[in-house]
């Protein structure tokens, strides 16, 4: 079979169907699809709230909560107590199927009559005080983490993993500790204010550099110590420039800012954020290999159109998702083996 032109039923432009691809889609037994990559992506992420957070009240306790569903929403809502807990049975929603009607008109029916979380996350079941999360699991003390698991003492955050001691990050993955204000990095500690970067130690302002210690507004460096804005200092020198810029102080952060977006824009910028890869296309990748249009994930192998997961292996159109393999079409699939056209499960 050679690969195929096709034309997409909802956006009509027209999408590749790869050889590679259609041997997947035989793996795991579905019909190669009928919608372009774009129009797929949007439809599973027309599933996905992460960030808009609304008061209303659990439907069983009639607590008031806060809820990733707006109070006109018809769907029952419990709090993440009442959902957990042994006051409901959700085998007691079951109905027989209509084979005259639509499975999905029926599906959607059961959707809206069983209880749905008010906030996604295992809270005083694989977590431990982190019940202001969303999309969360197996964390402790965390506030206002969002798509997010394994981490501990870490507050607004969004898309990590594996990690603790964090504030004000995203797309951190992979066992960093005591960071503030780092983007899109891997094993950062006690860093702040870093963007794309490995392996550093006691940096700020920092873009793209690789395996730094006590570097400051610097870009594109690799194992180097003691310096400022890409030059060489002594340790002396070193401490004695960054005690002038009083980073303990607003007016000193803010100055260091100013400076470090001047000189980023007088240096160069890599095609694409990819650190310890090997044949991938996509940004922000860590530690992934043998795969396409992949997005802010680590350790993705042998993929095809994914977005923020940690650990995904041959498996394609998945939004979030991690520890899986052989997934396809899947909003945060967790934990899963062959998992097809599921959401948050």
């Amino acid at each position: 079979m050679n690969s195929e032109v096709k034309q997409c039923q909802n956006c009509k432009n027209d999408f590749t169907i790869e050889l590679d691809d259609f041997g997947f889609y035989e793996k795991i037994k579905v019909p190669p699809p009928t919608f372009c990559p774009e129009c797929r992506s949007q439809r599973r992420l027309a599933y996905r709230n992460e960030f808009s957070l609304y008061n209303r009240e659990c439907d069983l306790c009639k607590r008031k909560i806060i809820s990733i569903y707006s109070p006109d929403k018809t769907q029952i809502i419990y709090c993440n107590k009442c959902w957990w807990g042994d006051n409901w049975n959700p085998k007691s929603y079951g109905q027989d199927f209509d084979f005259s009607r639509s499975f999905f008109d029926q599906f959607t029916e059961l959707r809206q009559k069983v209880p749905a979380l008010a906030l996604i996350n295992d809270n005083n079941v694989g977590s431990v005080n982190c019940e202001y999360t969303q999309d969360f699991a197996y964390g402790k003390n965390c506030y206002m983490a969002m798509v997010c698991w394994k981490m501990e003492n870490c507050m607004y955050f969004s898309y990590g993993g594996n990690m603790k001691d964090g504030v004000d990050c995203m797309g951190i993955f992979n066992q960093s500790e005591g960071i503030y204000e780092v983007m899109y990095s891997d094993r950062c500690f006690g860093s702040k204010y870093i963007q794309q970067s490995a392996n550093l130690v006691n940096c700020s302002f920092c873009y793209s550099c690789r395996g730094c210690t006590d570097c400051f507004m610097c870009a594109n460096l690799q194992g180097k110590k003691y310096c400022i804005l890409n030059k060489q200092y002594t340790k002396k020198e070193y401490e004695k420039i960054l005690d002038e810029y009083k980073l303990d102080t607003y007016s000193g952060v803010e100055r260091a800012k100013k400076e470090f977006n001047i000189f980023l824009l007088k240096q160069p910028h890599k095609f694409a954020n990819q650190i310890n890869c090997f044949k991938c296309e996509g940004q922000n990748l860590f530690n992934s290999k043998n795969s396409k249009y992949v997005f802010h994930s680590h350790k993705a192998e042998d993929s095809k159109y994914l977005e923020n997961g940690d650990v995904q292996k041959n498996s394609y159109d998945l939004s979030v998702g991690g520890e899986l393999e052989q997934c396809y079409e899947g909003v945060t699939p967790d934990h899963s083996h062959r998992a097809s056209f599921t959401v948050t499960s």
